[in-house]
């Protein structure tokens, strides 16, 4: 779950200011594969519009450790989202490895 408050330049020479919010989940079906689910909701505050919603399904496959292949197919559920947007995509996540002090560390004694 999350959500999201943002102001960006929406062509050149607009400013809009957006609130976003999401509900999203994942399940593992075997081993390196998932299914994947999202509905989003977007609000355009300046100049007010209306609202928009979306669910998006889609799947992933984890290819190494650190890249993953992404897919997935999002419906528009109100007028003013996109009635359909096809999705595919590779991931690249990158994993810190925590350092060798605060390993060694019992989490008790920490100060």
């Amino acid at each position: 779950m999350g959500a999201d408050v943002g102001t960006h330049l929406a062509g050149n020479a607009e400013r809009t200011t957006l609130i976003r919010a999401s509900l999203a989940g994942s399940w593992e079906v075997r081993k390196e594969w998932y299914l994947l689910s999202e509905l989003l909701w977007e609000k355009q505050t300046s100049p007010s519009t209306s609202f928009g919603s979306e669910w998006l399904i889609g799947a992933k496959k984890e290819i190494t450790e650190t890249l993953s292949v992404d897919a997935g197919v999002r419906w528009g559920l109100t007028d003013e989202s996109p009635h359909v947007t096809y999705l595919l995509g590779f991931t690249l996540g990158f994993r810190g490895e925590p350092s060798a002090q605060a390993a060694a560390v019992p989490a008790g004694d920490k100060k």
